[in-house]
């Protein structure tokens, strides 16, 4: 299954998504999503080139690796990097700020896939602090995630398609978590992906149509599943409340 795509059966939640979830093909050009860098040094991940870097599971794989290589030899440069907005040039320069100067890279220049490579941070992030144990999510409010970015034509499509993220893994956070604790290109993905997909179906505005990657799917289940388990509240904000 190359690409995921879904048809909306039912309507959000009254002020859930009060915004145009647009069409979002992963497989097609956007602008600024690639960014390409020269970084210099012996690398431990090769990224796809060529034909390889259209490969999905080429390039989940790639970015799986250099995530957690840069979370191992370069940790302080994550939250920075998490804190910009999806897509967007702050985005790109930080991905390439963090990946830089470290042994992560081979030499040369190469294409840096950033809207996967957050998902594969997001992923690997939530796999280090909870999975020994799923926090409980019925107390989480809602996740502001534009970031205080402005709603713009730019920013909506990534906002919304968060916002249906968010609606799937609170309606089925049990295979959401199973999806991020399968490996890449797996029988054990494929079935995780055919559990969540109906939950992923009821979550987009009637009569809308999408058509996106696993490794768009699985990175937004990724960023929005760890916002969400770092959003609990503690036994002492909750008494406060």
């Amino acid at each position: 299954m190359a690409g995921c795509t879904v048809n909306a059966v039912r309507r959000y939640g009254a002020g859930l998504l009060a915004l145009t979830l647009l069409s979002f093909v992963a497989a097609a050009p956007v602008a600024g999503q690639n960014h390409r860098v020269t970084l210099p040094g012996e690398g431990k991940v090769e990224l796809p080139k060529g034909e390889r870097s259209n490969d999905d599971q080429d390039v989940r794989r790639a970015m799986t690796k250099l995530a957690a290589c840069v979370m191992r030899f370069a940790p302080k440069r994550i939250p920075a990097y998490l804190a910009t907005f999806p897509g967007s040039d702050k985005a790109h320069d930080a991905g390439q700020r963090m990946t830089s100067g470290t042994i992560c890279l081979q030499s040369g220049e190469m294409t840096l896939k950033e809207r996967v490579l957050r998902g594969a941070v997001y992923e690997l992030s939530y796999r280090q602090k909870f999975a020994s144990q799923a926090p409980d999510l019925a107390a989480v409010g809602s996740i502001d995630y534009s970031q205080g970015e402005p709603i713009t034509d730019r920013t909506s499509p990534h906002i919304a398609l968060r916002l249906m993220a968010d609606c799937a893994v609170r309606a089925d956070g049990s295979d959401a978590r199973a999806l991020l604790l399968t490996s890449v290109a797996t029988p054990e993905e494929k079935a995780s992906f055919a559990a969540l997909m109906p939950h992923v179906s009821a979550c987009i505005p009637e009569g809308k149509t999408i058509s996106f990657s696993q490794s768009v799917l699985r990175g937004l289940i990724a960023e929005v599943l760890y916002r969400l388990s770092t959003t609990v509240p503690t036994a002492s904000s909750a008494g406060m409340s």
